[in-house]
């Protein structure tokens, strides 16, 4: 790839994988707890282990958030259009966004 007289090519150097325990953990946590209200998702990766693993674990009502815009392109990809997106990829982002989307069910409802 050229970018402003560089050349650049793309190396993978790593490979994530779920954890041995992934699935009995988060049926756990749906056994204990119900359905979550949010699923928030930090890398691509942990989209695609979501979606092959434990999506049918989850309903749809669970809101879901990806901390930008790779992770965005790879919900996409998974069929999961209706997610927010962080405006920057950090905890009081996070926050505002879970305070908007909250106060906008909340408000909704009145």
């Amino acid at each position: 790839m050229y970018c402003i007289g560089f050349v650049s090519q793309e190396i993978e150097v790593y490979n994530t994988l779920p954890a041995a325990d992934f699935c009995a953990n988060v049926q756990s946590y749906k056994n204990n707890l119900g359905n979550a209200d949010f699923v928030v998702f930090f890398s691509p990766s942990g989209v695609e282990h979501f979606f092959s693993y434990i999506q049918m674990i989850f309903e749809k009502t669970s809101k879901i958030i990806a901390i930008g815009p790779s992770t965005s392109e790879k919900l996409l990809q998974c069929q999961a259009a209706d997610h927010y997106v962080l405006e920057s990829p950090n905890a009081d982002s996070l926050i505002k966004c879970l305070h908007d989307s909250i106060s906008a069910v909340n408000k909704h409802q009145q």
